[in-house]
């Protein structure tokens, strides 16, 4: 590479500073800080997942749990499991919201509101396969009892 400067080339790139931009200039200039910023990936913002959640305090239980196993203090084990239970308050909270939105949209699968027109009853009896007629019942629990 050639990187050697010439007096020229540093007195020209000074003088440019001293002129003002034409108009041209400035719009060309703001099309490149615009692509310039197209370029650059816009981080998807954090969001919180059940999965990540509950798998952070099955983290967080499996350490308390090797605390408990080791300290001969249990009191001392007591008071720091439920600070920090207390401090992570917010985020199961956050779950339990999560766990209850889940929970509901999986009843909805189920239970579908259905409609149906509305409909004059049937006249006639309505025969029900392997179920004798209602208006014969008495004579049917007669044969059969």
């Amino acid at each position: 590479m050639n990187l050697e400067l010439e007096e020229d080339d540093v007195t020209e790139l000074l003088a440019s500073y001293e002129e003002e931009l034409s108009a041209e200039d400035l719009i060309q200039l703001e099309k490149q800080m615009i692509e310039e910023e197209e370029d650059i990936p816009t981080p998807e913002p954090k969001r919180f997942t059940r999965q990540g959640l509950a798998g952070g305090f099955a983290l967080i239980e499996e350490g308390l749990s090797r605390f408990e196993a080791e300290d001969p203090n249990m009191e001392r084990y007591t008071r720091v499991a439920r600070g920090v239970m207390d401090s992570l308050r917010c985020y199961k909270e956050i779950l339990e919201e999560k766990k209850m939105v889940s929970f509901q949209s999986n009843l909805q699968q189920y239970f579908k509101k259905v409609d149906r027109p509305a409909t004059e009853p049937p006249t006639e009896p309505v025969l029900v396969p392997h179920l004798p007629l209602l208006t014969h019942l008495p004579q049917y629990l007669q044969q059969v009892l």
